[in-house]
């Protein structure tokens, strides 16, 4: 059971809150900054992809295609979901070898 709440808050399994969820980066727009994250569970769960900002991401890391994440989810205002809390569980194809969330990572443009 998820919790289905039309507030502003994390989404947690069973009741509970800020569940960590993982999925890989699609559609990532360095121009705007900002991409999505697919996952079968998240499917079943929010029935869209999540989207991702790359305000998400501390120290400069910036998201790629293809790159496997760890996140929560949180309802913004209008009641969409939207990861938080995000940090790189690997690089895709485009970027194996760089270090995850330091080392190697690719900085922000800005």
């Amino acid at each position: 059971v998820v919790s289905t709440q039309s507030t502003w808050g994390a989404i947690g399994t069973e009741g509970g809150r800020g569940h960590t969820f993982s999925g890989q980066v699609v559609r990532w727009n360095e121009e705007r900054g900002f991409g999505f994250i697919q996952g079968e569970d998240l499917r079943e769960i929010f029935s869209k992809d999540i989207f991702l900002s790359r305000r998400e991401f501390g120290g400069g890391v910036v998201a790629a295609d293809g790159d496997r994440v760890n996140f929560v989810v949180e309802l913004d205002h209008t009641g969409q979901p939207r990861a938080t809390n995000v940090s790189i569980a690997s690089y895709g194809a485009t970027r194996r070898g760089a270090a995850p969330n330091g080392g190697g990572a690719r900085a922000a443009p800005y």
